[in-house]
């Protein structure tokens, strides 16, 4: 019965093995995943929709105020009909862009101007106009441009006081816009207002026939809530990546599923053995074998020692009663083993060999299990890998459980530094290794530390660069 069990635990054995390689692959099928996640996570710079803004009432309002000269052109013609007749012009409005390339103001027009008849006439003039931006189309919307040409075309009503005329005008032009500073343009206009011909009181009220022409330049501000545009992103690749991360989200749940499965299946079989060997009374024996195997069907962690202390109430046992309760024909009565997490056994004894566990006491009391070497850099405390923490969590564990006494030894290479510089070595990497201990809880009463300076106890010489961790009964 003793050979059958035995066989089986070999083929439960092997088959954790394959298991752990279906994991694994598993495992990898999980990183591509996380890769297309960390590609919609690096994507620091949208893209956005061309052309496409956000449109606001509050945004992009503007005031300009500019300054030149009119002339009036009218009936009777005469040899001072353009040059003849220019007089000073002073032009005030407030508009507003609703896009890059759309916008309109209303302005004020006035002083005076000389009439068909060659006399000085004050005039008001009250225009609306539309606006249209040629730049933006242009540059394609990419980029904010410092020249604009901006067309208008526009309607309005000329106050003429002295004559006692208001007639309807078309307005139209271009202007020119040059920015300076956020929020403010320099801006030159060139602009006509064609009218009746009764606009200075002399023609005919009912033909177009007057026109005003208007050269000015001045500065324009814009201001509200935001200068400037709001574009709209082009969510089209995000969608395609969400697409990708949904079906492999899919097939991540659907391997979850059969891993599950498997496990279920694995403890089932696991509980009818554990059974079968209490029933045989080899439950003690067989222990570690299941204890020692983690989540994921590995043997070990992070290519470190660890030690699971499989055993430890029994060996706890022995070691109170100074007894030794193994299986009679066991050749070794004189020693205490334990399971470790390498999977062989750590001797507590006394044969005097340099590296062996029979020097590791505290007031005669044997340490527990196998010491648990963690490795560091050359001339710090800092961990070779950050991986090797993954055994102090696992001390932490079992020394709060069961109240144990903790011995850290720390050491540095001795073929490297002076011994001074070992000896702090050795104090800070034991003190590093205690502080992590006591992150986790451990009770700063039950750690002692140790420094032994330089070594030269292991081949190659990095590995003296080590501090050693040993548990011992309370």
């Amino acid at each position: 019965m003793k050979k059958i069990l035995f066989s089986m635990l070999v083929t439960f054995v092997a088959l954790l093995d394959a298991d752990a390689h279906a994991v694994s692959h598993a495992e990898l099928k999980l990183k591509e995943i996380e890769a297309g996640q960390k590609e919609i996570t690096l994507r620091k710079k949208p893209t956005y929709l061309s052309g496409a803004i956000i449109p606001s009432w509050t945004d992009n309002w503007f005031i300009s105020v500019s300054g030149g000269a009119s002339s009036f052109i009218g009936s009777p013609l005469g040899c001072d009909d353009l040059f003849g007749r220019i007089k000073p012009a002073l032009q005030i409005s407030l508009g507003k862009w609703h896009t890059p390339s759309v916008g309109n103001r209303l302005v004020f027009q006035g002083f005076e101007w000389e009439s068909g008849a060659l006399t000085n006439q004050r005039y008001h003039h009250y225009h609306a106009d539309l606006l249209v931006n040629l730049m933006p189309s242009i540059a394609k919307g990419d980029k904010e441009c410092r020249w604009d040409i901006i067309p208008f075309v526009g309607v309005g009503l000329i106050d003429n006081r002295d004559a006692g005329r208001n007639p309807f005008a078309f307005n139209y032009g271009v202007q020119g816009r040059f920015h300076i500073a956020d929020g403010f343009h320099i801006t030159a206009e060139i602009g006509n207002a064609t009218t009746f011909k009764d606009a200075d009181g002399l023609g005919s009220t009912r033909e177009i026939g007057d026109h005003l022409l208007t050269l000015s330049a001045g500065v324009s501000w814009t201001f509200g809530k935001n200068r400037g545009w709001k574009k709209v992103i082009d969510a089209r690749p995000y969608v395609i990546l969400n697409e990708r991360l949904e079906a492999a989200a899919y097939e991540q749940e659907k391997e979850n599923e059969r891993l599950v499965k498997k496990n279920e299946a694995k403890d089932r079989l696991i509980a009818e053995l554990r059974k079968i060997l209490e029933i045989e009374g080899l439950l003690d024996k067989y222990a570690g074998c299941f204890e020692r195997v983690d989540d994921h069907g590995n043997t070990s962690a992070g290519g470190y020692t660890m030690n699971d202390y499989s055993g430890l109430n029994s060996l706890r046992k022995r070691l109170r009663d100074g007894k030794n309760t193994r299986n009679e024909n066991d050749n070794q009565s004189d020693k205490i083993a334990s399971w470790n997490g390498n999977g062989s056994t750590a001797e507590v004894g006394s044969d005097g060999n340099k590296n062996s566990y029979a020097d590791d006491a505290i007031n005669g009391n044997a340490a527990l299990g196998a010491p648990i070497y963690f490795f560091f850099e050359l001339g710090t405390d800092n961990l070779v890998e950050e991986s090797q923490l993954v055994n102090i969590d696992e001390i932490a564990r079992i020394a709060k459980k069961y109240n144990l006494r903790i011995e850290i030894t720390g050491a540095a290479d001795k073929a490297t530094g002076t011994e001074m510089i070992n000896s702090n070595l050795g104090s800070q990497r034991a003190a590093f290794i205690a502080g992590c201990l006591k992150e986790r809880g451990v009770l700063e009463n039950n750690i002692k530390k140790i420094s032994r300076g330089g070594i030269d106890d292991y081949t190659p010489g990095k590995a003296n660069r080590n501090t050693i961790v040993r548990l011992f009964l309370p």
